[in-house]
């Protein structure tokens, strides 16, 4: 029974890791810098969700490191952008 829930807590991980590759795919074609409104703007026209559930999505969003505010320069940093450094 123990080796049941712990094959399918794995699987559960692992379709939640799938889901959110396919979703940093998907905002990789967002700007790489953008205001709150701006961002608002995208989540409503393309991921369709409504006010409340915006500010759950962000967080989720920074949860994952898909995306990061940036207090400095008050815009919203899309880390799908920035591309590691090649491992010599």
């Amino acid at each position: 029974m123990e080796r049941g829930r712990q094959k399918a807590t794995n699987q559960s991980k692992l379709n939640r890791d799938i889901e959110s590759a396919k979703l940093a795919d998907f905002i990789s074609f967002w700007p790489d810098k953008m205001t709150t409104k701006e961002l608002n703007e995208l989540i409503q026209s393309q991921i369709n969700l409504t006010k409340s559930n915006e500010k759950s999505f962000k967080e989720y969003l920074t949860r994952r490191n898909i995306l990061r505010y940036d207090t400095c320069l008050g815009r919203w940093i899309n880390l799908t952008h920035l591309q590691l450094p090649d491992a010599e």
